[in-house]
């Protein structure tokens, strides 16, 4: 199984490690919509799940069962020794408020995670001061 993290940005490096802002993000607020959420998608194998050697990727996103983003298509190397992690950017429309469901699949494994689009919260009311 893949683990997924959802993060405003990320980057590579040559030791097979990331560094990660604001990684785990499961919801975004936004005053209007339509709108375009940028985010990092980054997904994590352990050693010996993928196999070895070239491997195809796919990444969807669905709201409400409808495919609104998808990255299909590209072959990745695999030391099935390693852990796998892989790295991508994506910009998904949103035009509705509610559950984007973030999908990659490398292989035959799969892993999902889920980012909630919604309005930005009130701001909590604050009590007048009683008088004594």
């Amino acid at each position: 199984m893949l683990r997924l993290i959802l993060c405003e940005f990320a980057t590579g490096h040559q030791d097979g490690t990331f560094t990660i802002v604001r990684g785990g993000i499961e919801h975004i607020d936004t005053p209007s919509l339509p709108t375009i959420v940028q985010l990092y998608v980054l997904a994590e194998a352990e050693p010996n799940t993928l196999g070895g050697g070239a491997v195809q990727l796919e990444l969807r996103v669905e709201f409400a069962g409808t495919a609104v983003a998808v990255v299909q298509g590209f072959g990745l190397a695999v030391d099935p020794k390693r852990v796998a992690r892989f790295c991508l950017p994506v910009q998904v429309p949103a035009a509705a408020y509610g559950s984007y469901v973030y999908s990659v699949k490398v292989g035959t494994e799969v892993g999902s995670t889920t980012l909630e689009v919604r309005p930005p919260s009130a701001p909590a009311s604050v009590a007048p001061p009683s008088a004594s």
